[in-house]
This record gives C-alpha cells, structure tokens and sequence, in this order.
C-alpha cells in the first residue's frame, strides 16, 4: 500500500476507534439524549451510523460507474429514515456489531482499490459534489463520522 492509502487508513481506523470508545463510555440513559441533527436521539445517530457504510460504498460506486451522470433522483434524508427506521429497536450491542460489520466492507473495498482510482472523479456525488474519490471516501466515512461523533458529544442530558 502506497503513503496515501496508509493515511486514509489510519484516518478511518482512528475516527471508527473513537466512536467506539464513545459508545462504549454511553451509559443506558445517555442513548436517549435529544440530538440536534435530524435525529431524535443519540440511539437513533447511532442507528444512522451503522447503516452509514455501505450504502456510502454504494453510492460512491453508483457515481463512478455512471460518471458523468447524476444518480438520479438520490433522496438522503429517506435513504438515512429507512436506514434508521431499520436499525430503531437494535440493541447498542448489535449496532457495534453492524459499525464493525460496515467498516469491515470499507477495508474490502479499499484492498481492491489502486493508488490512480484515487484520483478518479467523482462527478456528481449528491452529498459532496465534484471531488476526487479520496476526499468522497475521506468525507464520507471518516468526515462523516467525526461530525456525528461531536454531536453525539454535545447532546444535552434528557
């Protein structure tokens, strides 16, 4: 593996470390925290992380293959509600094991990627635009959770 791919590595690993650190630090009471993101909770943020993943692998390689198309009519906010509404009801010990299983595909699907594929463009990505497929992986999975992590963080007590 090439210094770029080390990096985006450590800086998937490092941020998915540190939600499960999170996680593991939440006591029962914490998962019901209001959240100001869209969600109701800390649980249902939660919830929208691990489904998070490998909808974002799909989507990403939705925009290559099609390139320089759109995906056409991508809706986020009902992808992210039927993602949530699936995982509702799971246990903070079972959707550890779908963050894992998620990332689990990302390493996968970075194994299969060479160092040019990360220059490629993405095109017309519907979250973030023209970028090339490092930034798309970088923003979508490790900016992606960061920024759900500090929220998280700043829930206010229930």
């Amino acid at each position: 593996m090439s210094a770029r791919f080390d990096a985006l590595r450590f800086d998937l690993l490092a941020t998915g470390d540190d939600l499960l650190a999170l996680i593991d630090a939440l006591a029962p009471g914490d998962l019901s925290r209001p959240t100001r993101n869209g969600y109701v909770d800390v649980h249902d943020t939660l919830a929208h992380l691990a489904g998070a993943e490998s909808g974002r692998i799909l989507l990403t390689r939705a925009c290559l293959l099609i390139y320089p198309l759109s995906v056409p009519q991508f809706a986020i906010d009902l992808v992210n509600g039927l993602n949530v509404g699936a995982k509702k009801r799971k246990s903070i010990e079972a959707l550890k094991r779908d963050l894992e299983s998620g990332r689990e595909q990302v390493w996968r699907w970075l194994d299969r990627l060479r160092d040019a594929d990360l220059d490629r463009r993405v095109w017309r990505d519907p979250i973030h635009g023209r970028r090339t497929l490092e930034e798309v992986i970088r923003l979508g999975h490790a900016g992606h959770e960061r920024g759900h992590l500090e929220e998280i963080r700043r829930a206010p007590a229930g």
